[in-house]
């Protein structure tokens, strides 16, 4: 019998690596006005993009139904298989109340619960996918289903997730600033950093000026560089809404530095796009102990 690490589709790891460590993802739903898209394979940011510019309005994005989840856990538990389960942030999404109601069901099915661990990450994007490469090497070491829970349920605490927007239009699009507020913020030049401190999305500090290379420096000062003595340095993501130069940069920062293991550059998916916008970028890392 062996362990099969479950996740979905918010957690922002490529299929390559997904492939690679054996993980089961489970896809979110995207909708453009009336029509559905498979998350990550039937939609990508470029078509959230396009779809904001030309309708002026935000998709929306639905969680993972209670029904959906049995069908993929009863596969994996009719395998052989016991599942670490690992999802957005149960406040940011009902999809983990859906998982819950899921195990409840299987149980009245005759499946044994303790062989599915659902683990709330309070986190999202990259944020749950160290949750997901920790979850792996615990495996790897032998350890069992009660240990692993209890590990990453201390683990991500440890996980830092920010992430800096370059504008406030798909904030105020989503009713989280007014119009006057996101115009202010384009005629100002300011860009505000979005953290995660306790599961939830919540405001960080606020930058002014050009957004890359300046208020993205300043960003990685404060983040990075200011909290490098308490940051493992095993491994590093940079998640962004846009793959390229922005994202270069950010590398480029980081490299000056020559301490990190591993650098991850990934794109981040249907979840974050759908709120921040383009160009959105963030450094995700894991404190010490």
């Amino acid at each position: 019998m062996s362990i099969k690490i479950v996740c979905d589709s918010t957690c922002d790891l490529p299929d390559e690596m997904l492939s690679k460590y054996g993980m089961h993802m489970i896809p979110f739903t995207v909708l453009l006005g009336n029509q559905s898209y498979v998350d990550r394979k039937e939609i990508t940011p470029d078509d959230i993009f396009a779809y904001v510019k030309e309708n002026g309005i935000l998709p929306k994005t639905s969680a993972i139904t209670c029904a959906t989840y049995i069908e993929h856990l009863k596969a994996i538990l009719d395998n052989g298989d016991d599942i670490i389960f690992i999802g957005i942030s149960s406040k940011l999404s009902g999809a983990y109340n859906n998982i819950i109601l899921a195990v409840n069901e299987l149980a009245e099915m005759g499946y044994e619960p303790s062989r599915i661990r659902c683990i709330d990450s309070l986190q999202l994007s990259t944020g749950i996918a160290f949750l997901l490469l920790r979850a792996r090497e615990l495996i790897d070491q032998g350890k069992s289903l009660d240990e692993i829970e209890s590990e990453l349920n201390e683990y991500r605490h440890r996980i830092s997730t920010s992430f800096i927007l370059n504008e406030l239009k798909y904030m105020q699009l989503g009713g989280r600033c007014s119009s006057l507020t996101s115009y202010a913020a384009s005629m100002l030049k300011l860009h505000l950093q979005i953290i995660m401190p306790d599961g939830s999305l919540q405001p960080g500090e606020k930058y002014r000026g050009s957004f890359c290379p300046k208020v993205l420096r300043q960003y990685f000062e404060n983040t990075v560089v200011a909290n490098l003595d308490n940051i493992e340095k095993d491994r590093i993501f940079i998640t962004s809404t846009t793959i390229g130069a922005l994202t270069e940069k950010a590398k480029e920062f980081l490299d000056e530095l020559n301490v990190f293991n591993e650098i991850i550059i990934t794109r981040a998916g249907s979840t974050i796009t759908s709120h921040c916008g383009p160009d959105t970028i963030g450094y995700l890392f894991v404190k010490k102990a």
